[in-house]
């Protein structure tokens, strides 16, 4: 089923574009372009780099039309990134496979995100792909080069250069359907010749989203088939005391909506023939509305039973979104409820009205590097800092009511910074030698905290509220890292076909994590991660390369142990048993690669195999920890969404990238990735409460596709005699179903998605219509398990909520070069 599936969406992609070719006069036929990438921290052309390495220059993110990091993992085979349960935060990337855990306070994902080199703390959904030369993706562990958390892969974002010689600019703007906007622009150019250079670029986009919240309860008098949302029969109409649950609001709040600014500075001092400094600021804000989630609350497997009443439930097979809606009680979080949930019936707890209702992030980013030429040998110094700042207020039981804890008790407010400096130097010696080499020393610091507003209910918090106390920050959690790291490597051309390299990286990790209870723990870790590779020039366009890598990502602490409420015993007793610690994780990857070009260099053909060996991955489970109550009639254990590590897994796959230059006329290019996951050793904790057997031994990594699959067509001929042409393009992706989580019951069906661009490119303008998500393709981004608590507490079953993709959208753009 799914190779057809391929094969009917190569067919539809290519369909038109290959007529079209086969009616166009024969010309001599033109060799695709090269590309120049910085992969190994030098330039090298990507066909002779030893490496799985995906690149997207600016003209092919516009043909794409792609606007953000999850839009270039859409189109890079291997490498999965959606927005998260919760939208543009907690990142989860995974590339080749090595899934990441939803993200842990303090801790990192598997896949760096990097901007010219300098390390991306906090998310990086928001980073824009305005005013870059091109954006790279590094699949298999980068450490050896980029060090921290390029465990499975690295991201690099390469802003553009200033124009040495005259000015330059551009300016780009798009219009579509449900207010997807956009305006970017840039100038580029010297302000004292051969001396100063700059460049200047802003950007703004906005997307109102496809989604609104359905929140009508039923009326006395009403049913479901009135349209309203109906209570359930056993949700109770009064509090433990008596007193009346306080009224049901309704709420037709549009989610889904983005908004994104951005402004970014860079200079260039030729101080002298052979030192060059540059240095860059940039700020991002990003505003979005609350999160669309569609609620799901049907089971259709492990129900609860006579024989086993405590059965959760769950549901079993594909999930998909037809006919569900998002019914979340936005109400009472922007206006503000009191909760009289507890045993002696009296209001415990108020939560003050949110001060919007989304997500808001700012970020920093400054950069300054030295460049210094001495005689063929290189010294680069570079200094970064950086900050962003969070504030969210969401529904996060993301469900239309609470039985008898109506009143907003996963009303969730959270304010989160990250500021971090890093200082690095690096030496390169000649590159025409046979032997060449590197060296260098890497610092790194980074502080992230949190303030979240406890959830009304659980164990009677009286402290809710804002995480402010008189506009001041009320810090609940605080995490820190320092990482020092020595590097080197070294290059030797055994023949003049032949060479073999060797890195490495030494590196030492000390996180931190304190908790309002007074606990702070530390540690350290010491890692040595290698990397072999021979590289052999078989023919002109023909090189062969194997490597051995080492991946390492350091530990640290699960935050659950650290939050407010924990009882210090609780914490410190999980220090000593290993709940409270996330181990160090290692991976050994092996790696064979083909990088060829044919037919005059119309054809590049590249092909990738590999196999990795991976211990001690982290994954999410849900167990308890032990809270302070102040209703002593409550339960103190809370279930939370642990991080823990599992004993090991292996991945093996490989990468195909075909592009063709068919005819003067035609590109054809197709990009295939497999990541076949198997985890070895796993019991999980959800799985023996579901079947009483938890060995998840044999069953596939969690959100990452076994198959992706991008491909594309374009065509362009002439229009009329000025340099003119009118082009048609289509693109088609897939992705094969992705597992929910590590129990392999639940899962989201594979993606099939088509996106058309047709339009007139001249020398100093390019126009186009476009039409993304052509058939209009539903798949989720994303599903995930959370308690329903609408019978609580005559019992707690489970629910399951959707992320939903964007529909189709059609518009206009417009790029004009000056």
């Amino acid at each position: 089923m799914a190779i057809s599936r391929i094969i009917a969406g190569f067919n539809l992609t290519w369909l038109i574009a290959l007529s079209l070719s086969l009616a166009a006069p024969a010309n001599a036929q033109q060799a695709l372009d090269e590309v120049v990438v910085t992969s190994r921290k030098r330039e090298e052309s990507l066909q002779e780099v030893p490496l799985s390495v995906a690149v997207f220059t600016p003209e092919s993110l516009r043909v794409r039309n792609i606007q953000s990091a999850y839009d270039v993992a859409t189109f890079t085979p291997n490498f999965s990134f959606n927005r998260n349960s919760v939208g543009r935060r907690l990142d989860a990337p995974s590339i080749r496979g090595q899934f990441t855990p939803l993200a842990n306070f303090g801790t990192e994902g598997n896949v760096a995100f990097f901007v010219d080199g300098a390390y991306v703390s906090g998310t990086a959904g928001a980073l824009t792909v305005d005013n870059l030369e091109r954006v790279e993706i590094l699949r298999g562990p980068q450490a050896a080069k980029f060090g921290r958390g390029a465990f499975a892969g690295a991201v690099n974002y390469i802003t553009k250069t200033p124009n040495s010689k005259e000015i330059e600019g551009q300016l780009y703007l798009k219009a579509g359907e449900d207010s997807d906007y956009k305006t970017s622009g840039y100038l580029s150019g010297p302000l004292i010749d051969d001396k100063l250079l700059f460049v200047a670029s802003a950007s703004w986009e906005s997307f109102d989203g496809q989604w609104q919240n359905k929140m009508n309860p039923c009326r006395p008098g009403q049913t479901a088939a009135d349209g309203c949302v109906q209570i359930d029969p056993r949700y109770r109409a009064v509090w433990p005391n008596g007193q009346p649950v306080s009224t049901i609001k309704d709420d037709f709040t549009d989610l889904g909506g983005e908004s994104t600014w951005n402004v970014t500075g860079k200079l260039s001092w030729i101080a002298t023939e052979n030192l060059t400094i540059n240095t860059k600021a940039e700020y991002t804000k990003s505003d979005d509305e609350h999160f669309a989630s569609l609620f799901h609350p049907e089971l259709n497997c492990y129900l609860p039973t006579d024989e086993n009443p405590n059965l959760p439930g769950w549901w079993c097979g594909e999930i998909k979104p037809g006919g569900l809606q998002a019914i979340l009680n936005i109400a009472d979080l922007r206006e503000g409820a009191t909760s009289n949930y507890g045993a002696n019936g009296t209001p415990l707890a108020t939560a003050a009205p949110a001060p919007f209702i989304g997500t808001q992030t700012e970020s920093q980013r400054y950069l300054v590097e030295g460049l210094l030429d001495l005689g063929g040998w290189d010294i680069t110094a570079v200094a970064t800092a950086n900050r962003q700042r969070l504030e969210s207020y969401r529904d996060l039981d993301r469900s239309p009511y609470l039985g008898p804890v109506w009143a907003n008790l996963f009303d969730s407010g959270e304010l989160q910074t990250w500021d971090d400096h890093s200082e690095e130097i690096r030496v390169n010696s000649p590159q025409d030698k046979p032997v060449r080499g590197s060296a260098g020393v890497y610092y790194f610091n980074a502080d992230n905290k949190a303030s979240q507003r406890e959830f009304t209910g659980f164990c009677n918090r009286v402290e809710y509220g804002l995480p402010y106390i008189n506009g001041v920050p009320s810090w609940t959690l605080k995490a820190s890292k320092e990482n020092l790291g020595f590097f080197g490597g070294l290059d030797y051309d055994v023949t003049e076909d032949v060479t073999v390299s060797v890195e490495g990286r030494y590196a030492k990790d000390s996180p931190e994590q304190s908790a309002p209870n007074g606990v702070t723990a530390r540690a350290n870790y010491y890692s040595f991660t290698p990397r072999v590779t021979v590289s052999w020039q078989a023919a002109e366009d023909v090189n062969l390369y194997g490597l051995v890598a080492k991946g390492n990502k350091p530990g640290g602490f699960f935050y659950g142990y650290f939050d407010a409420p924990v009882v210090r015993a609780a914490t410190e007793e999980a220090l000593r048993n290993g709940k409270a610690i996330i181990k160090e994780e290692s991976a050994w990857t092996y790696e064979l690669g083909a990088k060829t070009q044919w037919l005059d260099r119309r054809l590049t053909a590249n092909v990738t195999v590999f196999y990795i060996d991976w211990k001690n991955q982290a994954i999410n489970e849900i167990d308890q920890i032990p809270w302070i109550c102040a209703d002593t009639n409550q339960s103190s254990l809370i279930p939370n969404n642990f991080t823990k590590n599992a004993g090991k897994s292996r991945v093996y796959g490989s990468e195909v990238e075909i592009a063709l230059a068919a005819t003067d006329n035609l590109v054809l290019e197709v990009n295939y990735g497999l990541a076949d996951t198997k985890l070895i050793d796993y019991n999980s904790l959800t799985l023996l409460e579901l079947t009483g057997d938890g060995n998840a031994a044999g069953n596939e990594a969690p959100r990452v596709p076994k198959n992706t699959v991008s491909t594309s067509a374009t065509y362009t001929r002439p229009l009329g005699d000025r340099g003119a042409e009118w082009f048609l393009r289509g693109d088609y992706v897939y992705n094969s179903k992705t597992w929910l989580d590590a129990e392999n019951l639940t899962y989201v069906g594979a993606l099939n998605l088509f996106n058309a661009r047709v339009g007139v490119n001249t020398n100093g303008w390019s126009a186009s219509l476009y039409v993304d998500n052509l058939t209009d393709d539903d798949t989720p981004l994303l599903a995930t398990e959370f308690p329903n608590f609408n019978k609580f507490p005559t019992e707690i079953v489970s629910a399951f909520h959707i992320v939903p993709r964007r529909g189709r959208i059609a518009g206009v753009s417009l790029t004009v070069n000056f």
